[in-house]
């Protein structure tokens, strides 16, 4: 009987141990073929992007990296095929996340430092390039990054023709008095020079000389009494020093002192001798601008603040703006650049705007052109290098420039500006 119990117990305990093993089986068998798919995959995406790249496919090379990334992979060698390819078709920008991967992977790598810092340098992502240097000393040092010093010399220098004159002349000044000062013909130069005495800090130091000359005409009595002609000298020491925060965040801090001098003629009414009397008067003004600038920097635009102060023509000014950067390609060969700055002067608040669209047309020649509008008396760029507080109050200013590439160590720069701009004149008539 107990015999009996033993097989009975037996006999069931075989039944149910039969019946759960089909389903343990067909529990487990999805969980295998998942991991044995997962497994083919792999291969799969290491074999096709090694042969894709094996025969320059690029495209196709690049939705597959980026499928096999999506799906989970991520290694030092798919980062490395992906990165080359979006190289080999210039999108720099895009192609420089793939390789700061690979070298998260692989710090070693003097391959992938070699193609992410030219993809930061030709990406017009200096800043970057400068820290990755500082992050990878050693591979730097193999590459012959850290030696320089002076990074880079620019030298600028232009003329600009006016027609005020003439037009000064066509005034009607009033009958009793009437005064005006228009712009003349403009001529200045520019030197500077990007500087890292210690890496991934350099700064921009320049200087500007720049000479306008004015005429100051006088009309007393309906009778053209004066004609003064007269220099306006300025001389401009500027400094910025972009600096690296995180990943694609930029801050750029920026100081411009600023020194203008000129002779106008101080016309003044004695009431004792009842008659006009003239003195030449040597004015003086040092002004001062600072602002602070932060931009985010992606693959395919960017986007950014600056905010400033200054004292410029005995008056202080808060101007506020705007940025925003669109590459197509990742690139240089293509971009546009929009800004929209409000200034603040005297409980007053103008508005200005620039865009600019730009183009490689050749291996060594980019075209661009830029369109600045709006209220532009002492205002200024985003960075305080180009100031408006000598000419006037500029209505718009056109310029079409033209960046040849002589070499790897020279470019030659051409610029042809069309500026509109209005002056204001005082007038005493009979009523």
């Amino acid at each position: 009987m107990n015999t009996k119990a033993v097989n009975g117990i037996s006999v069931n305990y075989r039944k149910r141990w039969c019946f759960l093993c089909p389903i343990l089986l067909f529990a487990l068998l999805p969980v295998h073929t998942i991991m044995a798919q997962h497994t083919m995959r792999f291969h799969y995406a290491d074999s096709l992007t090694y042969r894709l790249y094996e025969q320059q496919q690029w495209a196709e090379l690049i939705r597959t990296g980026k499928k096999a990334i999506d799906e989970g992979h991520d290694y030092y060698y798919l980062r490395m095929r992906t990165g080359i390819a979006l190289f080999m078709l210039q999108h720099y920008r895009a192609a420089a996340p793939e390789f700061e991967k690979a070298l998260w992977h692989n710090s070693g790598s003097q391959y992938a430092y070699d193609y992410l810092h030219l993809c930061y340098t030709w990406g017009g992502l200096e800043t970057e390039a400068l820290a990755l240097e500082k992050r990878f000393e050693k591979l730097a040092e193999n590459a012959g990054k850290t030696t320089q010093i002076i990074r880079e010399v620019s030298i600028f220098s232009g003329a600009s023709v006016s027609g005020s004159p003439d037009k000064l002349q066509d005034i009607n000044l009033g009958e009793i008095y009437g005064e005006v000062t228009g712009n003349g013909n403009l001529w200045f130069i520019h030197a500077g020079a990007n500087v890292s005495p210690v890496s991934p800090y350099f700064f921009y130091l320049g200087y500007t000389q720049m000479q306008l000359s004015k005429l100051q005409r006088v009309v007393m009595n309906g009778i053209d009494t004066l004609d003064h002609d007269f220099r306006l000298k300025q001389n401009q020491v500027f400094l910025n020093m972009p600096l690296h925060l995180a990943k694609g965040w930029h801050i750029t801090p920026a100081v411009s002192l600023i020194n203008v001098s000129e002779q106008p003629m101080i016309v003044r009414y004695d009431t004792i001798g009842l008659k006009y009397q003239f003195r030449k008067t040597d004015t003086s003004l040092k002004n001062y601008l600072m602002s602070l600038r932060i931009i985010k920097e992606m693959p395919y635009f960017n986007f950014g603040l600056a905010a400033a102060h200054s004292n410029l023509n005995h008056a202080n000014q808060w101007q506020g703006t705007l940025l925003a950067g669109l590459y197509p390609f990742a690139n240089l060969n293509l971009y546009g650049l929009a800004r929209v700055a409000a200034l603040a002067e005297n409980d007053e608040v103008n508005w200005h705007f620039r865009l600019i669209a730009g183009s490689r047309v050749h291996s060594w020649l980019w075209l661009q052109g830029s369109h600045l509008f709006g209220h532009l008396k002492n205002a200024h760029d985003e960075n305080g290098l180009l100031i408006f507080n000598t000419s006037g109050e500029i209505i718009s200013r056109s310029t079409a420039t033209a960046f040849f590439l002589i070499n790897e160590k020279l470019t030659l720069q051409i610029d042809y500006s069309f500026v509109k701009q209005q002056d204001h004149y005082i007038e005493y008539s009979y009523t």
